[in-house]
């Protein structure tokens, strides 16, 4: 019973002493550790109740007990927790009553495991006198020294090295211990484990070497330590990187500047999208990065500012996708790069600026000479396309520098007005309206802006266009109207404002079986027809 003393049996033991194996109880349970035998009949008996009372006093002190469990699991959880702890003492104690060294925890730890961990140096010392393995590895394939490695313990390192631990066993990450070490930024150690023949060029399972991951996290020392001994400044990554892209990206410039003067590849590719290292600076928006790479571009000719990714995208095309601003001016200014630079769909950077948005983007280019009236593959210019996606104050700045406003697509013939009327962007028909756009202008197949806002229920652009002169009974090719795409559509509140507007009294005069099925066919022709604004690329 919990608080109670044991009862006693025999000849004076009781019945946890009388175990050879002890069972285990919370510390609150009161067990009577003092009650050794009235009569011990011999100095062996004697000898193995004192060693019993030992590791009870062991228990306690590591805030264990055991009331019912008889297996040795609570044994091997002391063992760890003295170690973690540094109690030498307790750790030797529970050695002697022979506790497995290498005894493993649910987590396939050993106590060394635990030690190295916790960066206790002399119970490390302690279990490896005893004959604890030096490279068992834990549930996470973490041998003892990649655990010391990780938490920064170099002493411990240097006596795991010292007794011959395995440098490159790997981690279910495929990490060895020199990984490590660089990824934690553990300096000394990454010179100890390089110095006792570590291999530098060892990759996980992304692919990523040291050097990468020094280039990544911007530890120069780290960095230049690697590339003396060696390390390979080209392999790529899983994911295509070289330690030179990493380093760009991520805006590590004096890393960049140690990779360069090692003699890093400034035109290298990534195996995924093709991007150089400059791609990489441009895209992410370090202007401090560019700036330092272009005197060393201008060495593989004047035209490598031009260099293109697998989808055709410069590296001002990149940037101006992204909205870096600054970096834009440097190629342009520094970099001389082509302001029209398609990419393989045609779009340039303006019409990435303009589907976006980015309004100063979109001056700078145009103050560089970007031509306004370029046509992409799909047939649209940048005006058209900043007004799909309601970038008003875009529109406005293009139509400023010569936009044509009524310049139909080469798809469907749809000016920017029709285009700006379907996606029901009243803002934006509201400024080319005010800039001449023609009303009543019609598409290849004889669609009105009118019939296009109808079509998708845009009541208030029905109500700007209607204002501005809009005829609601003029038909398309297909003899359709604007009153007839509403009724269609079951758009309640633009059918009846159409029917005012064009005089209609009678609901029974519109068939919308038929026109049902030219209005779906409408929704998905329209929606083909227009994929490449929406899915520019950046790569």
């Amino acid at each position: 019973m919990i608080g109670s003393r044991q009862p006693v049996v025999g000849d004076g033991w009781t019945p946890l002493s009388m175990n050879m194996t002890l069972k285990y109880t919370k510390l609150s349970c009161g067990v009577a550790v003092t009650s050794v035998a009235k009569s011990c009949r011999s100095p062996q008996q004697l000898a193995v109740a004192r060693t019993q009372l030992d590791v009870l006093r062991v228990l306690k002190e590591e805030g264990l007990a055991a009331a019912d469990a008889r297996d040795a699991k609570t044994y091997v959880f002391a063992l760890a927790l003295a170690s973690e702890r540094g109690h030498t003492s307790n750790v030797r104690c529970l050695l002697d009553r022979g506790v497995g060294v290498d005894a493993t925890d649910k987590d396939g730890r050993t106590a060394l495991h635990v030690a190295a961990t916790a960066g206790r140096l002399e119970i490390c010392e302690l279990l490896l006198n005893a004959g604890a393995a030096v490279d068992r590895t834990d549930g996470n394939s973490c041998t003892p020294l990649i655990l010391a490695t990780r938490g920064g313990h170099a002493d411990i390192v240097q006596n795991l090295v010292r007794r011959r631990a395995a440098l490159e066993v790997q981690n279910d990450k495929a990490e060895t211990a020199l990984s490590v070490a660089v990824q934690c930024g553990q300096l000394a150690i990454t010179r100890l484990l390089l110095s006792v023949g570590a291999q530098v060029d060892t990759e996980d399972v992304e692919g990523m070497t040291p050097l990468m991951y020094a280039s990544r996290n911007g530890q120069l020392t780290l960095a230049e330590l690697l590339v003396a001994r060696g390390a390979s400044l080209e392999t790529l990554s899983r994911s295509g990187h070289s330690a030179l892209h990493l380093a760009a990206g991520h805006g590590r410039l004096e890393v960049v500047r140690e990779l360069l003067s090692a003699g890093a590849d400034l035109m290298a590719r990534d195996s995924f999208k093709g991007l150089t290292p400059l791609m990489y600076a441009a895209v992410h928006g370090h202007a401090y990065i560019v700036k330092d790479l272009l005197p060393y571009l201008f060495q593989f000719g004047d035209d490598a500012i031009e260099t293109k990714s697998k989808k055709g995208c410069t590296a001002l095309y990149l940037a101006a996708a992204k909205h870096h601003v600054a970096v834009c001016q440097l190629l342009l200014d520094v970099g001389g790069a082509a302001v029209d630079s398609a990419e393989w769909r045609g779009h340039t950077p303006l019409m990435a600026a303009a589907k976006r948005g980015f309004v100063d983007v979109a001056k700078l280019l145009l103050s560089r000479g970007a031509t306004v009236e370029a046509v992409n593959e799909d047939g649209n210019r940048a005006l058209e396309i900043a007004a799909r996606n309601g970038r008003a104050a875009v529109v406005r700045l293009l139509l400023e520098n010569g936009a044509f406003v009524d310049a139909p697509n080469r798809t469907r013939g749809y000016t920017a007005l029709a285009t700006a009327a379907l996606r029901g962007q009243t803002e934006v028909v509201q400024l080319l309206l005010s800039h001449g756009a023609n009303v009543k202008a019609q598409s290849s197949n004889g669609d009105t802006p009118l019939l296009l806002a109808a079509t998708l229920g845009r009541l208030e652009v029905v109500r700007v266009l209607l204002a501005n002169g809009a005829l609601p009974t003029v038909k398309n090719a297909a003899g359709e109207t604007p009153l007839s795409r509403a009724v269609a559509g079951c758009f309640v509140e633009v059918a009846a404002l159409l029917r005012i507007a064009s005089g209609t009294k009678s609901r029974g005069a519109v068939s919308t079986k038929p026109v049902r099925r030219s209005v779906g066919s409408f929704s998905r022709n329209y929606r083909g027809s227009h994929k490449g604004p929406e899915t520019m690329s950046y790569g």
